[in-house]
């Protein structure tokens, strides 16, 4: 008898029971952790940037076809898993009919007690994963008010000193250029017809890539020949002012052909700003003088939240300028506003980047200035560089390692993409290779809509927090 109550005991059955169920319990959570959270952690990383880049390209190909765009963000995102253990051990106490058959000196069987497993012991476990998401469409007030809102000086300060390069930044926010004439060239400009002056005082250059005209040709052709006659009329202006190129010498840019070209015009003065070092800078505000920027800014979620003893100027950066071997208007040098200490010591007529920049490149340009666009302008530019497959080519000292040239790359087709969308039965690819640029101004149309997207724009939701008393 005392064999067999040897054989009944029931505590190192139950110790196997609990070391299996807890050893099962520690694998499953091990399993949670590295099937579970690390993988979909870096899948929803992953998904969210495709997502963001596919749905910017998209709204770039709306732009391109005259219709309305739409944004959408997600806002939240909610992973579950839960993790079920379980063990069972089951006893058979009954009676080992081994003894009987073969007298008590028979051994017993140490897993059957009659018919039936002496011990059963039994693990269950069960693994579950779930997501969700919120995704809130941007359709409200708040949201239009700010993408339809004149993009602020400051916000070219901060994308330029971001590190996104100006060739991407000025030419996705500036919308024109303005030149101011002197005297002369307002006499320059003005038709022999108009015997009184001052009419002409001001010129404008649209960023246009559908402004180019030529008496007598097409569209394509007269872009090509705006192309070779800004080339020819660049290296004539040098020649006739001394090795400094200068608008408004040559008959390129008066007299019967003021009204043409003006898209190239255009890509002729960025091109000049590019080489003189034309960038922004933040100086001390003069005691007493408002915040150019102030009222904009407590209107807009684009506005930084700047200094108020502060302001953005335009101005030349005389590094940038001596790398191309150009000499830059001493009172319009960043160089001159820099290292100041004292808010006091700016004189009040500095001017901001919404304001003139002095240039006097040549006789008849007294100053140049920036007309910027709106964020819903920026997406209505690039749309129409893709509808009218406008190529616009950086200049060489800009262009990233990869040899890449080119501002705003697409391409049909749907291998070796960086980010592709497909719309309206058409392909379209931002490729993988040779498209540095491209990716450049994709990040800052993200950031024009992330900056567009105040916290009133985002659905709201009410929360519920139970406490235990």
């Amino acid at each position: 008898m005392s064999r067999m109550s040897a054989f009944l005991s029931p505590s190192r059955a139950l110790s196997a029971c609990a070391a299996v169920i807890l050893g099962f319990h520690l694998a499953g959570c091990q399993t949670l952790d590295k099937v579970s959270y690390e993988p979909r952690s870096y899948q929803v990383n992953l998904g969210t940037q495709n997502l963001r880049e596919e749905l910017i390209l998209l709204n770039v190909v709306r732009a391109s076809r005259f219709e309305p765009l739409n944004f959408t963000t997600l806002s939240k995102y909610t992973a579950s898993g839960t993790l079920g253990a379980g063990g069972n051990m089951q006893r058979n106490i009954g009676v080992d009919f081994q003894i009987f058959r073969n007298g008590l000196g028979a051994q017993p069987n140490s897993t059957l007690v009659g018919s039936s497993p002496a011990n059963a012991l039994t693990a269950t476990g069960s693994l579950s994963m779930g997501n969700s998401f919120d995704v809130a469409p941007l359709d409200n007030s708040d949201f239009y008010e700010n993408f339809l809102a004149t993009l602020t000086p400051e916000l070219i300060n901060t994308l330029v000193n971001a590190g996104l390069s100006r060739e991407a930044v000025f030419h996705s926010l500036i919308g024109s250029i303005d030149i101011n004439l002197t005297a002369s060239g307002q006499s320059l400009v003005t038709p022999a017809s108009i015997k009184h002056s001052g009419l002409f005082t001001t010129l404008r250059f649209e960023n246009d890539p559908s402004n180019n005209t030529w008496p007598g040709m097409a569209y394509k052709q007269a872009s090509e020949e705006c192309e070779r006659q800004a080339t020819k009329d660049h290296d004539a202006a040098i020649r006739l002012n001394h090795g400094r190129w200068a608008p408004f010498y040559t008959n390129f840019w008066h007299g019967a052909h003021l009204k043409d070209c003006h898209y190239r015009k255009f890509l002729s003065l960025i091109e000049a700003a590019f080489e003189y070092g034309v960038t922004t800078t933040a100086v001390p505000k003069p005691q007493g003088q408002k915040n150019a920027t102030s009222s904009a800014a407590s209107n807009s979620g684009l506005a930084a939240k700047s200094n108020q003893q502060r302001d953005i100027i335009l101005c030349f950066d005389p590094a940038i300028a001596a790398n191309n071997r150009h000499p830059v208007s001493s009172k319009s040098s960043c160089a001159k506003h820099q290292g100041k200490e004292a808010p006091g010591t700016q004189a009040a007529s500095e001017t901001l980047l919404s304001q003139p920049l002095s240039t006097g490149l040549g006789a008849y340009d007294r100053s140049m200035q920036p007309v910027l666009r709106s964020p819903y302008g920026v997406f209505q530019y690039y749309g129409k560089l893709l509808r009218t497959k406008t190529d616009v080519k950086l200049p060489p000292e800009s262009q990233r390692e990869t040899g890449d040239g080119q501002l705003f790359k697409v391409t049909p087709g749907a291998a070796g993409c960086f980010v592709h969308v497909g719309y309206g039965g058409h392909n379209f690819c931002v490729p993988e290779d040779g498209a540095a640029t491209t990716k450049e101004v994709l990040t800052l149309l993200i950031a024009l809509v992330n900056l567009s997207t105040v916290r009133g724009s985002l659905p709201y939701t009410s929360s519920v927090i139970s406490q235990r008393q």
